[in-house]
């Protein structure tokens, strides 16, 4: 049992990190979304443009009834945007 256990703490210090987040550089103008603390969050003009919500809770959801899956209903606020 502790051969095993001894093998693979050697496999997880071989490991290498699969997913790195995009350069910054690259991100800075867009209208879509912005990177904070490694997340990308999505914009209400960006989510709006989608068509309706996908009930994940989005920080700038634009829909009302809010972060309901399907709803559709824009905030008279983003509609002036448009």
């Amino acid at each position: 049992m502790m051969r095993v256990l001894v093998a693979a703490v050697r496999n997880l210090n071989n490991v290498t990190v699969v997913h790195k987040p995009p350069k910054r550089e690259a991100l800075q103008n867009t209208t879509d979304y912005y990177w904070e603390d490694g997340f990308c969050v999505f914009t209400e003009l960006y989510l709006a443009k989608k068509g309706a919500c996908c009930g994940s809770g989005c920080r700038h959801c634009p829909y009302v009834p809010k972060h309901v899956n399907g709803s559709i209903k824009l905030k008279k606020e983003v509609l002036k945007n448009l």
